[in-house]
């Protein structure tokens, strides 16, 4: 009897293999599960399998076939198949479009597989949910869901899982704007890939470092990547991978301003189009690039052509975000050809679109081309309040330094020695404001329009007010930073010119004294010893000088004035690294000597307290301003204690020129985790 039982199981395994092969045969699977000598596991197996099979023409067949294995799991306590058919019941439900349901199945798996250790299935739970949220863009609460799957991914030591999570959670910082978190776990997920040896899922890595490495705008890293994954992609057939990441390098061509290589990859996109199935949002973002790049060029029949072809592709496939992209780059092309309708109807789709789904980036750049339509067709008033909500939108996506800035700004103005211009003005508001109250008592049909009027003009004084402390505000730190330079320049002459000189002729007479020595070893020995401080005297003082007014600045420019720097300090205590990217030559003398004077300060700054090993200084130009990185590995810092308290003078002198060259900056430290400051100036 007993070998019958065995002999019976392994029919059944065999007959169930058999049936997942060919995926069809219903009545031979209904007949097994309905054996009485058919082992539970077998039957909860053969259930889901005819799930599958329904899952196309009969949902309700389906579900049902899976509610049937999760109750036979539960009465027969099958520990390990229950969190598997909460997370299949959950599956087909989103399959189905029911999401509210398949969330809920999908959290049930989650506390059941922790409850049995079933780490593997409580890893993929949170993923399926991960998934369901994802569409609605709740960016804090798909950070914390990654990060609990991650833990149980470790638990089971699943490396695709680990790869998926990972990438997910890198994914959603990009996002959320924080790319060198995003970063460092997409790295982890490509390697997580690399061990589980998926070559599918390290092409989408390789697709995503480099879109996050466009971010971060370090362009030839980028493409590195890209073609690392673009090899990949051809050698396994992924054709999918391999669309993406042509789109990829031919965006960051475009960042690189190489209009022909962008048009060049995105074309090929094109091409394997018209040889294999790819996705309408791929190529409607590569015939996107092409359109970018031919405007660009000024070439605006082409453009034209392929931008309207990428709204019509990216509009079909329900991708929102990039369809509003399409159709902002689309405006700018019609306001640059002057076709304002088409223009306009395209940024009231754009902001509509943006609202709705609460896209900020794009809601920013709509407004921005908006008030840049609306100055060019006259509508001056509209266009400032376009501008101003556009500047708003762009402060709360980035920090809130902008709005520090006013408030300080208006604190400083009724402090300073405009405050009888403020009383004059005020007088005259007031007694607008009178006069507005008696218009609206004798004509209350014409007090909507009074009152209009009134918010306009007390706009563009407040905007007047701004202008004149900003322009005050700007002529004290030129006349301090002018004066702190002439004083440089004027000590640097006088070190050189007077002390130096006069240095070189004690050297001189000194040296015409050799020969009375040459018999008074003792005489000779101070002598020599004499001449060789006068020599370390001599270099001091000419280092100093250049220190004050550095030669390769006036010579070569910024970046090769910061390498002589670097060299002058580096050291076996601190190793200091130098990046720069398309830096022109043709920058303002007082901008780049400015610059050199903070990156001087900031490297004093980390030599003097911050304890570090290591410095890395980035520094590149875009087409409209410079930007630099400045990162230590020191001991850090609070920086809202710092920052709410005065900073040190160095710090402060930092600050003090970015904002003079009317740049933003940003400061990342904490303690005991090195110091990153950011900073972009504008060239224009």
């Amino acid at each position: 009897m007993k070998h019958r039982i065995h002999l019976t199981v392994i029919c059944v395994i065999a007959l169930v293999a058999t049936l997942s092969a060919s995926g069809q045969d219903i009545d031979s699977i209904q007949n097994l599960i309905n054996q009485k000598s058919t082992p539970d596991t077998v039957v909860i197996k053969s259930l889901r399998q005819l799930a599958r099979i329904y899952a196309p023409t009969d949902s309700v067949k389906a579900i049902n076939a899976l509610t049937s294995a999760l109750e036979i799991s539960r009465k027969k306590s099958i520990r390990k198949e229950e969190p598997v058919n909460l997370n299949q019941i959950g599956f087909f439900y989103e399959q189905y479009g029911n999401f509210t349901e398949a969330e809920r199945y999908y959290r049930l798996a989650v506390k059941q597989s922790i409850r049995y250790k079933e780490y593997r299935s409580t890893a993929r739970g949170y993923q399926n949910i991960f998934f369901i949220k994802k569409d609605k863009y709740n960016l804090k609460q798909l950070e914390q869901l990654t990060d609990s799957g991650l833990v149980y991914a470790k638990k089971a030591n699943d490396e695709l899982l680990i790869g998926h999570l990972y990438n997910n959670l890198g994914n959603t910082q990009v996002f959320k704007g924080m790319y060198e978190d995003a970063m460092e776990n997409l790295l982890r997920g490509l390697e997580a890939y690399r061990k589980a040896d998926s070559p599918v899922n390290m092409c989408n890595s390789y697709l995503n470092i480099g879109n996050t490495y466009n971010h971060l705008k370090l362009y030839d890293k980028s493409i590195e990547y890209s073609l690392k994954g673009k090899e990949l992609s051809e050698k396994i057939g992924n054709f999918k991978s391999l669309s993406q990441i042509l789109v990829n390098l031919s965006s960051t061509y475009f960042y690189k301003n190489d209009f022909e290589k962008a048009i060049e990859y995105a074309k090929e996109v094109e091409n394997l189009r018209a040889k294999t199935e790819i996705s309408e949002n791929v190529y409607g973002s590569a015939v996107s690039n092409i359109g970018n790049a031919y405007m660009k060029m000024e070439n605006y029949p082409q453009a034209a052509f392929y931008l309207e072809k990428a709204s019509a592709a990216l509009k079909n496939t329900g991708d929102i975000y990039n369809y509003i992209v399409s159709c902002i780059t689309r405006s700018e092309l019609y306001i640059v050809t002057k076709k304002y309708e088409k223009a306009e109807a395209v940024l009231d789709e754009s902001l509509a679109l943006s609202k709705e789904y609460n896209f900020k980036p794009t809601l920013q750049a709509a407004l921005m081309n908006k008030s840049e339509l609306f100055k060019r067709t006259g509508r001056y008033e509209k266009a400032y309040e376009l501008l101003e909500e556009s500047y708003l939108i762009k402060d709360s996506i980035s920090t809130l330094e902008a709005t520090n800035t006013i408030n300080e700004l208006e604190t400083k103005y009724r402090t300073a020695e405009k405050d009888k211009q403020i009383a004059e003005q005020k007088a005259v508001i007031a007694t607008r404001n009178t006069w507005l109250i008696v218009l609206g008592a004798l004509a209350l049909l014409l007090s909507g329009f009074v009152l209009a009027r009134y918010r306009i003009i007390r706009q563009r004084q407040k905007l007047k007010l701004q202008e004149l402390i900003l322009e005050q505000q700007d002529m004290a730190a030129k006349a301090v930073i002018h004066a702190e330079e002439n004083e440089r320049k004027r000590m640097a002459t006088t070190l050189h010119d007077s002390l130096g000189q006069f240095l070189s002729v004690v050297k001189m007479n000194l040296q015409s004294m050799q020969d009375k020595l040459e018999n008074d070893e003792k005489s000779a020995n101070t002598y020599n010893r004499t001449l060789n401080l006068l020599d370390e005297s001599i270099k001091e003082v000419r280092s100093v000088s250049h220190e004050m007014i550095p030669n390769a600045l006036m010579r070569s420019g910024l970046g090769e004035a910061l390498k002589t720097l670097i060299e002058k300090i580096d050291s076996n205590s601190l190793k200091i690294s130098l990046t720069t990217d398309n830096l022109k030559e043709d920058i303002n003398q007082d901008i780049q000597m400015v610059l050199y004077r903070i990156f001087q300060e900031s490297i004093n700054n980390v030599i003097k307290h911050s304890k570090a090993n290591k410095l890395h200084i980035s520094l590149f130009q875009d087409q409209y301003s410079l930007n630099a990185i400045i990162a230590d590995n020191g001991v850090g810092f609070d920086k809202e204690k710092v920052m709410k308290n005065k900073p040190g003078m160095g710090l402060e002198n930092i600050l003090v020129r970015i904002k003079f060259l009317k740049g933003k900056f940003d400061i990342d430290s904490a303690e005991g985790k090195g110091t990153t400051l950011k900073f972009e100036i504008p060239l224009a």
